[in-house]
């Protein structure tokens, strides 16, 4: 544990592990133990980020995300299922996303402010790096925001939100992205297996890989503007878009985490 090897921290890292070590106060009594469940997923996020920086040959990339999923799901796999899975999906997005995605959402955003406090998000994102899916940090926060999403709302709902972003970004942004929209969509399946006990805490505990859970999707197509997507598309429920869908969805199933 971090805590035993304070003496060697600089002072960055050490000003981060106070943080996380005091408590914020004010969660709701039905709420504590999800509370404090998560926010133990957040500090081991956080006490592995501090040892990855100390480390002689510090991990980067897919492998730090790794460890992180790792180092999550170590943190709370001895606790009841249903809290466990919660805790961790919630964790999870909170502790890998760098955005306001979460935490300036209407449905989400009291619930991140009882895990982590201002300052303990500040400290935070000093220390995490750029952790990676496939090389890419928009995937990640893609998968762990939608898995995150799925235990707050619903799996459905946490789908909708992925594929209005991608609508909204089609309107003068990055346009819409299907790799984007892959890693939203294996975050949802994700935390449903988590959440079933399909996919077992103890399991990712020792041996997450982010190719077993997120395919490739190199040959998506991005970039689209909203002329573009109606053209070749016509709208999310036309039959084109629906195929485009449901092959990806085929691609996420046929990965062996999901078997």
């Amino acid at each position: 544990m971090l805590k035993h090897n304070l003496l060697f921290f600089p002072s960055l890292l050490f000003s981060v592990y106070c943080l996380y070590s005091t408590p914020i106060q004010g969660a709701d009594d039905g709420a504590k133990p999800v509370i404090s469940a998560t926010q133990s997923v957040v500090l081991a996020i956080v006490e592995s980020a501090c040892q990855n920086r100390l480390a002689a040959e510090p991990v980067c990339g897919d492998r730090l995300t790794e460890l992180y999923v790792r180092r999550a799901a170590a943190a709370v796999c001895n606790l009841p299922t249903e809290l466990s899975a919660k805790a961790f999906l919630l964790g999870l997005g909170i502790g890998l996303d760098d955005s306001t995605v979460l935490r300036a959402n209407l449905l989400t955003r009291n619930l991140c402010r009882q895990v982590e406090s201002d300052r303990q998000r500040i400290a935070r994102l000093e220390v995490l790096g750029s952790p990676t899916m496939h090389r890419r940090r928009d995937l990640a926060k893609h998968f762990a925001v939608s898995a995150a999403l799925t235990v707050v709302v619903s799996p459905h709902a946490a789908e909708s939100v992925g594929l209005m972003k991608e609508l909204n970004d089609s309107h003068g942004g990055t346009g819409f992205s299907f790799a984007d929209l892959a890693a939203d969509l294996a975050g949802v399946r994700f935390a449903v297996g988590v959440r079933d006990a399909k996919i077992r805490l103890k399991t990712l505990a020792t041996s997450f890989a982010v190719k077993n859970f997120l395919p490739d999707v190199s040959d998506l197509k991005e970039g689209i503007t909203w002329e573009e997507f109606v053209v070749t598309y016509g709208s999310v429920d036309d039959e084109r878009f629906q195929r485009q869908q449901k092959a990806i969805r085929k691609r996420i199933l046929a990965l062996p985490g999901y078997k």
